[in-house]
């Protein structure tokens, strides 16, 4: 399904203007509100514009997303998260942690723990379903909201 003509300026201006994305937060997190089908046409928005997009559901390991994310945020660039079902509380933590500063953490597979800071530029968007926001706890971690 196609976004409607609003639906494609709104999110197109969203993604447009991350790079001016607020630097209040260290790692400032977005969300872009979308149902089923238009997740997909807000994929291909990412691909446009270069954002890669990692996708974090309950089958896959916390920590392959984590991973990512936090490379992301160390090397100071965006990066689109696309949640299907519920995020894991560690990767929300590891976002509101970034968000004030950094991140301690140990990963599967890592021999010592680390700490991560996130570079200048670097920010997150969540990709994911209206309900899911509103019936969660998010107003401490999002600073920006595309609602489509």
């Amino acid at each position: 399904m196609e976004l409607k003509k609003e639906q494609a300026e709104k999110l197109e201006d969203y993604v447009s203007g991350l790079k001016d994305f607020s630097v209040a937060a260290n790692f400032p997190v977005g969300a872009v509100l979308a149902d089923e089908a238009t997740t997909k046409e807000a994929l291909k928005v990412f691909k446009k514009h270069g954002i890669p997009v990692i996708f974090a559901d309950e089958k896959k390991h916390p920590d392959q997303a984590l991973r990512e994310i936090l490379d992301s945020a160390a090397s100071g660039r965006t990066l689109g998260v696309a949640l299907r079902g519920k995020l894991d509380p560690k990767i929300y933590n590891a976002l509101y942690s970034l968000s004030r500063g950094g991140y301690d953490t140990q990963l599967a597979g890592d021999k010592s723990p680390r700490k991560v800071l996130a570079a200048p530029g670097a920010k997150a968007v969540l990709i994911m379903e209206a309900g899911n926001y509103e019936s969660g706890l998010w107003g401490e971690l999002i600073s920006s909201v595309c609602r489509l």
